[in-house]
């Protein structure tokens, strides 16, 4: 189990997880304690030639991360807006870009908000902001985002009193830290498969390794990232967000586990945790990872997925007015 775990976290460094995506697709309230039967998704994906329900703009936005580094981002909002939007901060999974957040942006961009996706400082090689992979950690990203939400919140097109924070894995995580250091900023918080365990399966690779701390000649335990998650538990830092929380979560994930997220959840006072029967540890392909599209791993919930995003957004918009 301890060299299982090794190779999910190895892989999710390297934002490399292959995917084997079945079933009906379909939510549950529940958390089931047996694997659902297996089935193939009955709804096709989305037309992407389908029009829009509103027409989209978009511009990049530079936002200033941890130690002054330039975050390159994207703003999506429906075309010629002239006033402040309700707005969606969206962060991506280890290894991803602003890119795998880009068509969640832009299908919430269509639902009358404004939506900014970006890269963190490191975050990946591919990244358009600045900042070393080798120095990236869960609390440099989680100062990115807090830097991010304070220069998108005081934009004229931006409602300061309705920004949201939607994240994915591991920017799923840095998003619930960054809520609990600024509820009066934070109108609500939505979680794809949020990596509250990765300190766990850390400290298990620490503990397992001993002195040795590396496999295949690499020193893997010599690591930024690594380092600093080594004995942190996440769900002592979580919990005092007051707000409403929304965490969506695959029920064949086998990076988090639905222990963890029956842990976080229990932590808050407002948490509805949403099953996505069949879903592993990304909604759709531009989130699986480079190892699952290099192995043609494929997968589509998000026509089960963004409803949940659409009515939490709609009824915590209007909340908020």
């Amino acid at each position: 189990m301890k060299l299982f775990n090794l190779t999910l976290v190895s892989m999710l460094f390297a934002g490399a997880i292959c995917f084997s995506c079945s079933d009906d697709g379909e939510a549950s309230d529940v958390l089931p304690s047996t694997p659902p039967a297996e089935t193939k998704p009955s709804d096709p994906p989305k037309d992407p030639n389908e029009p829009a329900l509103q027409e989209i703009d978009s511009l990049e936005v530079g936002c200033t991360g941890h130690k002054g580094l330039k975050i390159y981002g994207k703003l999506f909002f429906p075309k010629g807006n002239d006033k402040a939007l309700p707005t969606v901060i969206l962060s991506h999974s280890h290894s991803l870009t602003h890119e795998a957040m880009r068509g969640y942006a832009r299908l919430i961009a269509e639902q009358g908000f404004a939506a900014y996706c970006f890269d963190f400082c490191g975050g990946s090689s591919s990244s358009k902001s600045e900042g070393s992979t080798d120095a990236m950690t869960l609390f440099t990203e989680k100062d990115d985002l807090q830097g991010v939400l304070g220069e998108i919140s005081s934009r004229a097109d931006v409602d300061a009193s309705r920004v949201f924070l939607l994240g994915s894995s591991l920017g799923g995580v840095a998003s619930a830290l960054v809520a609990e250091d600024n509820p009066a900023k934070v109108a609500g918080l939505i979680l794809f498969y949020p990596a509250f365990n990765i300190g766990e399966l850390i400290s298990q690779i620490s503990g397992s390794m001993g002195s040795w701390g590396g496999m295949g000649g690499m020193n893997f335990m010599d690591n930024a990232f690594v380092q600093t998650l080594v004995g942190y538990d996440i769900y002592e830092h979580i919990g005092t967000y007051p707000g409403d929380v929304l965490i969506l979560q695959g029920t064949k994930d086998v990076i988090v586990t639905q222990a963890s997220i029956e842990k976080a959840a229990g932590r808050y006072t407002h948490c509805t945790v949403k099953m996505i029967q069949g879903a592993n540890h990304g909604f759709n392909a531009a989130n699986l990872g480079s190892m699952g599209a290099m192995m043609g791993g494929t997968a589509n919930y998000d026509e089960v997925v963004m409803p949940y995003v659409y009515n939490y957004l709609s009824e915590h918009t209007a909340a908020a007015k």
